[in-house]
């Protein structure tokens, strides 16, 4: 690695036996990166778990405090390609409008030791009910979404400009820390791009991506939600009600309709098939005082 200041910090979050059999794959990534300007910066979350936007904000302040420009996001179960950090620094360095940029994110199955066609994540979508999702998950990579508008980068790779960062902190926070993990990279895409700023795929980056569970049809959606942890469940529920809470005066009247329906169909799935779910709503009821409005 380079002696010279990094421009660059790249922060990851590791946690016990979970990432552990990624790290040598993910460590070997960048190192035959062809960029190499960078620190890496590594917080453990196995014995106090920080969550992950707490513990980003610490990683994200060290960055600020070194003078960095640029701080990469990325899960330890992602690899990239030699040249990927190279393309994302050079897509952010030719547009000052550009607060974030993500690489391709296709499918690695960890398990057969391979890299798949198959599109983990092309950016962060939006839809009415402010209804989050990854462009093409599930799909075969056919390049029908290198050229399409994001409003952000997912979580797994994303690589932001720092003094834009610093433009849309609430009291410090990059991350949102009531988002204790999940949807809290909707959260900051979203704060983004309010603030006007604009966010990029970058399709000759590319990434692989482990996930575990992936988007699909209602259907399928519906029934991962029961092959996931309870608390998993819990704060998917929570932060979903949390995006609501905050945005709430952005939308249009079309959309505050529609995002009641789906906040009741919350409930009724929870009263039905999850009432471990229900006790979220005094979290939620918290959230209600203690969130930043828009």
């Amino acid at each position: 690695m380079t002696q010279e200041k990094p421009k660059l910090f790249i922060g990851t979050i590791i946690f016990g036996a979970l990432t552990r059999p990624y790290l040598s794959f993910f460590l070997e990534s960048l190192k035959n990166q062809t960029y190499q300007n960078f620190k890496l910066l590594i917080h453990d979350n196995t014995e106090d778990n920080l969550g992950f936007s707490k513990a980003y904000n610490t990683l994200i302040h060290q960055a600020l405090t070194s003078g960095a420009d640029y701080f990469f996001v990325i899960n330890p179960d992602v690899v990239l390609e030699s040249n990927a950090l190279e393309k994302l620094i050079k897509a952010l360095e030719h547009d000052d409008r550009l607060a974030s940029v993500m690489p391709k994110l296709r499918r690695w199955d960890f398990a057969n030791k391979t890299f798949t066609k198959i599109i983990d994540s092309c950016g962060l979508g939006l839809v009415p009910c402010l209804n989050f999702f990854d462009y093409g998950q599930g799909e075969e990579d056919k390049e029908q979404y290198d050229q399409g508008q994001i409003i952000g980068s997912s979580g797994a790779a994303a690589l932001f400009r720092l003094k834009d960062l610093v433009h849309v902190a609430e009291n410090g926070q990059f991350f949102d820390e009531h988002f204790f993990m999940y949807k809290e990279d909707c959260d900051l895409a979203y704060r983004l791009a309010l603030a006007g700023f604009k966010s990029k795929l970058v399709p000759e980056a590319i990434g692989y991506h482990d996930r575990t569970s992936a988007a699909g049809s209602f259907i399928i959606r519906f029934f991962n939600r029961f092959k996931r942890s309870h608390q998993v469940n819990r704060w998917a529920f929570v932060n979903q009600h949390f995006l609501f809470i905050k945005y709430w005066h952005r939308q249009t009247i079309g959309e505050k309709f529609l995002a009641l329906i789906r906040m009741k169909i919350m409930f009724l799935e929870a009263l039905i098939f999850e009432q471990y779910l229900l006790p979220c709503y005094k979290t939620i009821w918290h959230g209600v005082k203690s969130l930043k409005r828009y």
